[in-house]
């Protein structure tokens, strides 16, 4: 069985158009006011503000993966470097369950962890059939079920690729 990962349209739109944006106001404002006539040093201020929408790509674009899942392994496509990465299901040890609180709400997100590192983070906010990866998931490999995790020692972890101590 394939399982392809389904994306929140307006993830992807926000990402694209927020480039798109800050790389036309760029363009212009070098165009006109930096090497223009109406150059004034105040303006030099505006070019980080025009930066800022360029940054929400890269935030958004370390969260934003397509997954594929194959019977034998899964493929971490990122969309916007075209990069993958391939994870067998034996290499997994094992995924567990935890809630992750913001500002949105709380939603459910699955790790992946192997060599008691975390590998994957697939969070319900970011993939419409999350629960269908969810049962496709637990049925390849081992699932410790829910675990009491803060936001504080997620990011810790998967980031860093800390050794995983909870378990």
């Amino acid at each position: 069985m394939v399982l392809k990962s389904k994306s929140y349209l307006s993830t992807i739109l926000f990402g694209f158009f927020g480039c798109t944006f800050a790389i036309l106001w760029i363009i212009i404002f070098t165009n006109f006011i930096i090497i223009g006539n109406n150059f004034r040093v105040a303006n030099l201020i505006l070019i980080p503000i025009l930066i800022i929408p360029s940054w929400m790509l890269f935030i958004i674009q370390e969260f934003l993966d397509r997954l594929k899942f194959s019977k034998d392994e899964i493929i971490v496509y990122k969309i916007l470097i075209y990069k993958f990465k391939k994870i067998d299901w034996k290499s997994l040890d094992y995924c567990f369950n935890t809630i992750e609180r913001g500002k949105s709400g709380s939603f459910k997100v699955l790790y992946l962890v192997k060599n008691k590192r975390l590998v994957l983070r697939i969070s319900e906010s970011n993939y419409k059939n999350y629960n269908d990866i969810n049962k496709c998931i637990s049925s390849n490999i081992k699932n410790k079920g829910f675990i009491e995790l803060n936001f504080f020692e997620s990011f810790k972890y998967y980031t860093k690729g800390k050794i995983l101590k909870l378990l």
